[in-house]
């Protein structure tokens, strides 16, 4: 592919993945129309327009780098061209100059999707037939090369959807947006809009809570950034030490471009929220503890109060019944026929009617 027919970013693209869309139209007015045009931007430029340090200084360096101008996904674009390999002899397979697309597709039908569906087919065929034609002399058998790619194809596209562009996962569900860093970073900024866009608005109290939730989900997403930026190093490292030149350096290099672009946006956004998240909390973070204690004080005297008018209120219920003099370890009173008994109260000596007079047995 001809280098003048790689796809750009648009300036305002440019400015989003460094977290800096708010001085587009500063930057407009200065001069600046193309990405191309950043590089003649000095720090005196930038300062004019309002930019802070840290800001100046994230700008000039990705500003220097070429590769950031081109977008993502044309970093992993498979061309369609014959690939040019030179590989030693395998037990099943001579080695082989030159490859053509095709006949690779048929070779590795288990591993090629011929209608990819979703971002991880899609990816898989960008890279799957090369790096099997670059590895297959490292297996004695074809199974055992299949095997491989498989396991090897999982570690590849994981790191690719975590580095992958928005618009690249814009279409997919949400189990594939949830795993892209820059995906998860936008819908961060538009949950959080109402303190994140506008860092000098007033501190609400009835948005700290908001504050405090954004705070751990965006240091959830800095911790996955690094997590997979760590384990890319780790398997680049492990490549070095091999044969330079070969198919799978090549694939992390790019790899890691693309990370080395996207930790810029993720520092950008993180340190944002770090800022509000330290001005709420030396505004409100005192007051906010002194609250939450009062109210707990506060629901533990209710508590009390309950209790006491519970018991005043049974005690108010047993002195109405008679009952209110005995002690409280006895049972309560049995009801025996139409006689109520207390269990320390004796029963009754059975009804024995005294004999009648002689003269009343006379009458009658």
């Amino acid at each position: 592919m001809d280098s003048s027919q790689e796809p750009t970013l648009s300036l305002l693209q440019w400015l989003e993945n460094l977290d800096l869309e708010e001085y587009h139209d500063k930057l407009l007015n200065l001069g600046v129309k193309k990405v191309k045009h950043v590089k003649e931007c000095n720090r005196d430029h930038l300062i004019k327009i309002g930019m802070l340090e840290l800001e100046i200084e994230r700008f000039l360096k990705c500003a220097s780098r070429k590769e950031d101008q081109t977008t993502f996904a044309h970093t992993f674009t498979q061309e369609k061209v014959t690939l040019k390999i030179h590989m030693p002899s395998s037990s099943f397979g001579q080695s082989r100059l030159d490859v053509s697309e095709d006949s690779l597709k048929k070779e590795y039908s288990d591993l090629w999707y011929t209608n990819p569906q979703n971002f991880k087919q899609r990816s898989s065929n960008n890279f799957i037939l090369k790096m099997c034609a670059s590895a297959r002399w490292q297996f004695a058998s074809k199974r055992k090369l299949i095997d491989w790619a498989r396991k090897e194809r999982d570690f590849r596209w994981n790191i690719m959807l975590a580095f992958a562009n928005e618009e690249e996962v814009a279409t997919e569900s949400s189990y594939f947006k949830d795993q892209c860093i820059r995906s998860q970073v936008s819908k961060l900024k538009s949950d959080y809009k109402d303190f994140l866009l506008t860092e000098l608005d007033s501190v609400k109290e009835t948005k700290y809570a908001r504050v405090l939730q954004c705070f751990e989900e965006a240091k959830e997403l800095k911790t996955l950034f690094e997590l997979t930026e760590t384990k890319l190093q780790e398997r680049y490292e492990q490549v070095l030490k091999k044969a330079g030149g070969s198919e799978e350096e090549e694939f992390l290099k790019k790899l890691r471009r693309a990370g080395q672009e996207l930790s810029g946006v993720v520092e950008a956004f993180f340190g944002r929220v770090l800022r509000v998240h330290e001005r709420y909390v030396r505004v409100l973070g005192d007051n906010i503890t002194l609250k939450q204690k009062e109210e707990k004080r506060k629901q533990k005297q209710n508590k009390r109060k309950t209790e006491s008018r519970t018991r005043a209120a049974k005690k108010m219920c047993l002195s109405k019944s008679g009952t209110s003099s005995l002690p409280t370890d006895v049972k309560q009173p049995t009801l025996l026929g139409n006689i109520t008994m207390h269990p320390r109260i004796p029963s009754p000596a059975p009804f024995h009617p005294a004999p009648l007079p002689c003269r009343l047995w006379k009458q009658l």
